[in-house]
């Protein structure tokens, strides 16, 4: 019994010291699956701030940069990279059992650039996903996340309309301080 008592404590303790860390910043890297094209890598980087805090649930405003790696269409050689900065709110659970997970939407902006003679776009983008974060560390957490960011379609020819899904499937760190 006082073994269970004392795991208790510690959890509690180290919870509440996580709360005391309001800002994170994350680097992931991993997969971006495009509805209209081929799957490339994907890079992304991630700063929150916590806004609200109440036992176990967060707010948080975040700043997320997601950058798809040259992705090639499967009808032709075109290429293209595309960025995106969707700005938005995080709501994060956090138990004290060190996993915490989380569920985000924002709104933005999407930046395809082309090469091999293919046009650059930008349009409205807005990204909705969710993900866990593990904590190893007061200061130090590895996360994985699935972000959709539902953009316009890169103008890789001159009919291209409508929008499309870009799924980033991404693992990496997070720093809290």
């Amino acid at each position: 019994m006082k073994t269970a008592a004392r795991s208790l404590a510690f959890a509690l303790l180290f919870t509440s010291f996580l709360h005391a860390q309001k800002h994170e910043l994350a680097f992931t890297g991993g997969g971006d699956f495009v509805s209209t094209f081929h799957t490339t890598g994907a890079l992304e980087a991630c700063y929150a701030r916590r806004l609200i805090h109440v036992p176990m649930v967060g707010l948080y405003g975040e700043l997320p940069l997601g950058i798809g790696l040259q992705n090639g269409t499967s009808l032709g050689t075109a290429r293209y990279s595309s960025v995106f900065f969707t700005p938005g709110l995080k709501v994060k659970f956090t138990p004290p059992l060190g996993v915490a997970p989380y569920f985000l939407v924002g709104g933005g902006v999407a930046h395809f650039n082309g090469s091999g003679g293919a046009a650059s776009s930008t349009s409205g983008a807005v990204d909705f996903g969710g993900g866990v974060d593990l904590n190893l560390a007061p200061l130090l957490g590895v996360r994985a996340e699935v972000r959709d960011y539902y953009s316009g379609t890169a103008k890789l020819v001159t009919s291209a309309s409508g929008r499309q899904h870009n799924v980033f499937v991404t693992a990496g760190i997070v720093l809290r301080f």
